[in-house]
């Protein structure tokens, strides 16, 4: 068996020592959503920038008879107003992926908490749903509009690519020009290399991609993507740990490695250390870890009180027993409820 097919294996075993067969359902249908989702939204991702980036070249071709002088300056101009519909799609797809990717993160804490509810009656179904819809949506906005480790929200992030597209597409149109390869030609390249990256062009044209070097990145579209792998791998964390803390059987979290988890690193470090004694890659309430380093595929499953327990406890709590776990949830999250 791969590398790969053992740790799939190693992880389905992991995530079934967690909880019931309800809880792992829902653990492993947010996981498969949340996958489908990114995947659909890099593909989406790609095809903003194709679409762009062929109207650029549609108008390159244009100016077959023109001098290279006029050439770089209606493509220019065609060029600023294709990045400000690339920024704009960008954005627009990204907060509604970050809202999925919260969506997706916290379900499966949340149902066991309103199944409980609905066994129990010990609150509000109704408002308990409509609470937690309500504070969701508080946290994706702050989780939005946070200063990330570039100094800069999510948006500007996306905004702040704009400079580095131009230069790219410029520098491309200019080299291509400048080996002796009319418009046309370099038009149809331009198309080539925003949907096979520049290695596929070095295969047919070499003298053209040996002058660029270094100028034009191997996928115009890879720093957009990673943004988008990092964000909604983030966000989808965020929500296991913050969704996970307002469910009062909520006791950690336990770290699980990526399916695609190419070479050790830094993760596995997370995955096999037993740092607080309640297991090999299980961190306590309050201890969770953060996504360490970007592109980052690996994810968190929350720990939770095992469900009979827990609905007993809330029978007993919502009769006026004391039990010191719910006595400090409510303490803490009871007022949003």
């Amino acid at each position: 068996m791969s590398r790969h097919g053992r740790q799939i294996k190693q992880n389905i075993e992991l995530i079934k020592s967690l909880g019931d067969k309800r809880f792992i359902r829902d653990v492993l249908k947010s996981r498969s959503s949340f996958l489908k989702l990114r995947a659909l939204h890099e593909k989406a991702l790609r095809e903003i920038y194709e679409k762009s980036i062929d109207s650029v070249a549609e108008r390159l071709a244009e100016e077959e008879s023109a001098t290279k002088k006029a050439i770089l300056k209606v493509v220019q101009e065609q060029l600023q107003e294709e990045i400000f519909k690339i920024n704009k799609a960008t954005e627009s797809l990204m907060e509604k992926g970050i809202q999925q990717s919260f969506d997706f993160g916290g379900s499966a804490a949340e149902n066991y908490f309103l199944d409980a509810i609905r066994e129990t009656r010990a609150l509000s179904l109704s408002g308990a749903r409509s609470s937690m819809i309500a504070i969701n949506r508080e946290a994706v906005l702050s989780f939005w509009n946070r200063v990330t480790e570039n100094g800069m929200t999510i948006s500007e992030t996306i905004w702040s690519k704009g400079p580095k597209i131009e230069d790219t597409v410029i520098d491309f149109i200019e080299v291509g020009l400048a080996t002796g390869r009319d418009s046309i030609e370099v038009a149809r390249d331009l198309e080539k290399y925003v949907r096979k990256g520049s290695k596929t062009l070095a295969e047919y044209y070499p003298n053209m991609m040996v002058r660029m070097k270094k100028r034009i990145p191997k996928d115009i579209c890879y720093e957009a993507l990673r943004l988008i792998r990092t964000e909604y791998t983030t966000a989808f964390t965020e929500a296991t740990i913050k969704r996970g803390q307002r469910t009062p059987g909520y006791k950690g979290v336990q770290w699980i490695l990526s399916d695609s988890h190419p070479i050790t690193d830094i993760c596995d470090v997370l995955a096999e250390t037993d740092a607080h004694g309640l297991g090999v890659g299980v961190y306590p309430r309050g201890k969770e870890p953060v996504m360490p380093h970007p592109n980052c595929l690996c994810y968190l499953v929350a720990v939770l009180i095992e469900r009979e327990e827990f609905i007993n406890d809330l029978k007993r709590w919502s009769e006026g027993e004391s039990v010191d776990y719910l006595d400090e949830w409510k303490e803490n999250y009871y007022e949003a409820f």
